[in-house]
């Protein structure tokens, strides 16, 4: 796992395996792929999670590493706001589970249009960092001349503000189009849980995780609820 959020959660949810955070993606990376590589020494496979870090679609299809699962929300804290879990939460506390999960889709897309700028601006820092990374054949280059020459050559065709217009004109059609999965997928903001009001719109303390521990209270209930919070979140991951 590469986030720093509470990994009991997940420990419950894939019960079959031992949970342990590593940090970051490219440690999970490593690790992973270190830990299968030894299947002689033991009888063990290993698997990865990792959250989307701003890639796209495309760059989600792409990853050339086996047994690496990705999170299909843009950091793990976002499981905590899909629809099932939230209704789950608010249906057991005794809240009608539809009007608080409108509320909390209210809060999130009010407060992703706020931010979309600079949303649109950190997704676009992301993307332009992986294009330079692939900037030249590097296999190719002999001597600093055919360097200079092949990065001149990416530049003079390099458009940055034409990322920056796509992403953000992608923002504004998932906002007008409220598309609260979507959202969910591309919005990397660590205040978005406090922002959804979701806490608050249950009834649950603002203090020591309680949303989070009351999610965990319930997937140690091992029942119908329990399976079906489980369910919600192993379908937001692409394996």
């Amino acid at each position: 796992m590469s986030s720093s959020i509470d990994y009991k959660l997940f420990q419950l949810i894939f019960d079959r395996y031992t949970i342990k955070p590593l940090g970051s993606c490219q440690k999970v990376f490593e690790t992973t792929k270190s830990f299968n590589e030894q299947n002689g020494f033991h009888h063990h496979e290993s698997f990865g999670l990792i959250d989307r870090d701003r890639r796209t679609d495309e760059e989600i299809a792409h990853i050339n590493s086996p047994n690496v699962w990705v999170a299909n929300v843009a950091e793990v804290e976002n499981f905590l706001l899909v629809e099932e879990i939230v209704k789950e939460v608010a249906s057991n506390m005794m809240k009608d589970a539809n009007k608080v999960f409108e509320n909390v889709k209210s809060n999130v897309i009010s407060f992703f249009d706020s931010q979309k700028e600079k949303q649109a601006l950190e997704h676009s820092l992301a993307r332009i960092e992986r294009i330079f990374n692939n900037a030249t054949d590097n296999s190719a280059v002999k001597t600093i001349g055919e360097l200079e020459t092949s990065l001149i050559g990416f530049w003079d065709g390099f458009k940055v503000n034409d990322i920056y217009v796509d992403v953000l004109a992608n923002f504004q059609e998932l906002i007008d189009s409220e598309s609260y999965n979507e959202i969910l997928k591309v919005f990397n903001n660590k205040g978005l849980v406090s922002n959804s009001k979701v806490i608050s719109l249950c009834d649950l303390s603002t203090k020591n995780n309680a949303y989070l521990n009351y999610i965990i209270g319930i997937l140690k209930q091992n029942n119908d609820k329990s399976e079906r919070i489980k369910q919600a979140v192993i379908e937001k991951i692409d394996k």
